[in-house]
């Protein structure tokens, strides 16, 4: 991709897009989100006396997945004398349980629903990794084909490729947000590389640029990954860095709805929104009433049993006097 190319993408503009999505997902979704996952984590040294939120999104989680897909194909048409449509569809089945097995998909397949239980919005992506080599080009009398000046003509080959499940972090997407997921003529992915990693990936020194200071993001510079539907293009750039973007794919996977993400998994979508809404939200205070009183009785219990105990020893020391002890 040529430098006047990389300069024509208007990355201000997309900046200004990403920041308001965000703004949206964050008053109206991220909020709430976040104080899910620290109740249903325990995190920040709350004590959950009774995690009734917890079991219930294990139960769920049992429900909905619990082992990796066996894939069934078959053709729209049945027809039993159709024996090549089944050969194919015989194909596809081993080669989709190949690559289900061969990819850690019931981890991130696993982690996807847990983020889609507890915040409403799970998210995966399907990645295809690709070993291109250059081999020398080999003639019908099975030697190497040359050139005028002796050298051997190489051509690229396709080694190994492969298809894989991966999780995203729902903090970490943002969307074109419209009315129904139909409407959405963009993605973006949230990246926190160190410039070690920028410079190995896009053979940019981004050392002087300015570093995020979070506990867990110290170091790092954050990176966007537009994907837009409607130039069907993917463009990554740097946060406050307009000059120009790291790299430009133009359609890397050539697939019909263009993006590398199907559908997110939402329940709670809004009637003009498609914005998500974690369960957690309605129940909330509900749970904090019945954590107050777990607390207040795991109190009261045990100071009847360090009166009792008093009792006793009272009793054991001076059986006469225990009423005065």
């Amino acid at each position: 991709m040529t430098k006047s190319k990389k300069r024509e993408i208007n990355i201000k503009g997309w900046m200004t897009r990403i920041s308001a999505a965000e703004k949206q997902l964050k008053n109206k979704h991220r909020e709430v989100a976040k104080r899910a996952e620290r109740h249903y984590y325990n995190d920040e040294n709350n004590k959950i006396e009774l995690p009734i939120y917890w079991s219930s999104v294990q139960v769920q989680r049992s429900a909905l997945y619990a082992k990796p897909p066996n894939p069934e194909i078959r053709g729209r048409n049945s027809d039993a004398n159709n024996t090549e449509a089944k050969h194919i569809s015989k194909i596809l089945e081993e080669a989709i349980t190949y690559q289900i097995d061969q990819s850690d998909f019931h981890a991130d397949a696993k982690r996807a629903v847990l983020d889609y239980l507890v915040t409403d919005l799970g998210v995966v992506r399907i990645k295809m990794d690709v070993d291109v080599q250059d081999v020398p080009v080999i003639t019908e009398l099975g030697v190497p084909l040359t050139t005028e000046e002796g050298e051997i003509v190489l051509a690229p080959e396709i080694k190994h490729q492969s298809v894989y499940l991966d999780h995203w972090p729902w903090e970490r997407f943002i969307y074109d947000i419209g009315k129904d997921w139909e409407e959405c003529d963009w993605v973006c992915y949230t990246h926190h590389m160190t410039p070690a990693v920028i410079y190995e990936e896009y053979g940019r020194d981004v050392k002087d640029h300015n570093k995020e200071t979070g506990s867990d993001k110290k170091g790092t510079v954050k990176v966007y990954e537009v994907w837009d539907k409607w130039h069907k293009s993917v463009y990554e750039f740097i946060e406050g860095d307009s000059k120009e973007p790291l790299r430009v794919r133009k359609d890397p996977l050539g697939l019909k709805d263009f993006f590398d993400c199907p559908k997110p998994m939402i329940s709670n979508m809004r009637s003009a929104k498609y914005i998500p809404q974690s369960d957690f939200g309605q129940i909330e205070r509900q749970l904090e009433i019945i954590n107050n009183l777990e607390m207040r009785i795991d109190k009261l219990t045990q100071k009847d049993r360090k009166s009792v105990g008093r009792e006793r020893y009272c009793q054991a020391a001076n059986p006469k006097t225990s009423s005065m002890c």
